[in-house]
């Protein structure tokens, strides 16, 4: 079985989100690990470790934390984005092999990102939750392949509406944004016509 992984913010020497890493990681561990202990992941994070201003902070670990690294965080630019469909994909935990999603985005012919559908509706980017805008309001698919933590944020703040999204339904939204634990909202996004 595959290593999990959480993938933590650290913007200027403060852990961002953690209560939300600490959700996911305590509710993947009890699901894989039942008799296992959790431990507090902030006990396992040195700020004075990271060396520039946004760094990401990898946990990887099994029934217990097997290793911490740090790394200098450059947010990657998102020009395009292309639709693939698999009906069969899945990546409910964050593990850290992802076979699946590899596969998928090795199709993006050329694209930046990804945008996939599983029977028909919207789910997820390669390393993205997806929030979708049109004139009234911020809608984040139903059913994500990944449920992630600043998506979780965003919906506990109530900024985005969870929905169900039909691949027929796109044309009725004006931009996509992509968030995830390092990408809050507004830091990434694409106008529509540059799905392709």
């Amino acid at each position: 079985m595959s290593l999990l992984v959480e993938s933590i913010w650290i913007s200027g020497r403060t852990v961002m989100n953690a209560p939300y890493h600490q959700q996911r990681y305590a509710a993947s561990l009890h699901q894989l690990y039942p008799h296992a202990k959790e431990e507090n992941l902030l006990d396992h994070i040195e700020v004075d470790l990271c060396t520039s201003f946004d760094t990401k902070c990898r946990i990887i670990y099994s029934d217990k934390i097997e290793k911490v690294d740090y790394t200098p965080y450059q947010r990657k630019t998102i020009k395009s984005a292309k639709i693939v469909v698999d009906d069969k994909v899945t990546y409910d935990l964050k593990y850290e092999a992802r076979p699946q999603l590899d596969a998928l985005y090795k199709l993006r012919n050329g694209s930046d990102e990804i945008v996939i559908v599983k029977n028909g509706l919207v789910t997820d980017g390669y390393y993205y939750n997806l929030v979708f805008e049109d004139d009234f309001g911020l809608y984040t698919p139903l059913q994500p392949l990944l449920a992630g933590t600043m998506r979780r944020k965003l919906l506990d703040q109530k900024l985005i509406k969870p929905i169900e999204i039909g691949i027929n339904h796109l044309y009725r939204f004006k931009k996509i944004h992509f968030i995830n634990a390092i990408n809050p909202l507004g830091c990434q996004s694409i106008d529509m016509k540059k799905l392709l």
